[in-house]
C-alpha cells in the first residue's frame, strides 16, 4: 500500500489528473483496475467536495476490500498458480482491514509456502514463478506482476 500510495500522491500523479473526476477515474482504473461506476463515481466526487482530502481518498481505495482482493489475487495467482480459496482468502482480508497483517507480511507468507517451492523448473531447479529464465511465465510476470497496479 505505501509504495502505491507514494505513486498516488506524486506531483506527477497529480498532474495527470488535475480535476476531482480525473482522480477518482484515475482510482478506478490504476488501483481497482476497472472503470468508475456512476454511483460510486459520483459518491467519491461528493466526499472530495465536502473537504476530504485526495490523500484520503486515495488511501480508502487502497485499503479497500476491493483493492485487498485484487491484489491477493495476484500473489495467489502468481506465486501458488492458482486461485484463491474463498475461506482462507475471506480471512485473509479480515486480517488486512483490521490491520492484523499487511500486503508485505502476507506476500512473505506465500512466497514461503511450500507450494510456491513446490514446482522447481526441471532446467534449472528454480521456482518457475518467481525467478526462471526458462519459464514462460517470466514475461506475464514482468508485465503484469510487477507493475504498480499489481505490487501496491
Amino acid at each position: 500500500v505505501g509504495v502505491m500510495d507514494g505513486f498516488l500522491a506524486t506531483a506527477e500523479y497529480q498532474a495527470s489528473h488535475s480535476s476531482n473526476t480525473a482522480f477518482v477515474n484515475g482510482l478506478y482504473s490504476d488501483v481497482l483496475g476497472r472503470a468508475a461506476d456512476p454511483s460510486g463515481q459520483a459518491a467519491w466526487l461528493q466526499i472530495l467536495a465536502s473537504g476530504a482530502s485526495r490523500e484520503a481518498v486515495a488511501q480508502s481505495f487502497l485499503t479497500s476490500a476491493e483493492a485487498y482482493r485484487r491484489v491477493l489475487d495476484g500473489y495467489y495467482a502468481n506465486f501458488l498458480g492458482r486461485v484463491g480459496d474463498p475461506a482462507v482468502e475471506l480471512s485473509n482480508l479480515v486480517q488486512l482491514q483490521s490491520g492484523q497483517a499487511s500486503l508485505e507480511s502476507w506476500r512473505a507468507a506465500a512466497l514461503e509456502s511450500s507450494m510456491a517451492w513446490s514446482a522447481l523448473c526441471v532446467a534449472c531447479r528454480a521456482p518457475p514463478r518467481l525467478l526462471c529464465a526458462n519459464s514462460s511465465l517470466e514475461s506475464r510476470l514482468f508485465a503484469s506482476s510487477w507493475s504498480a497496479r499489481a505490487w501496491p
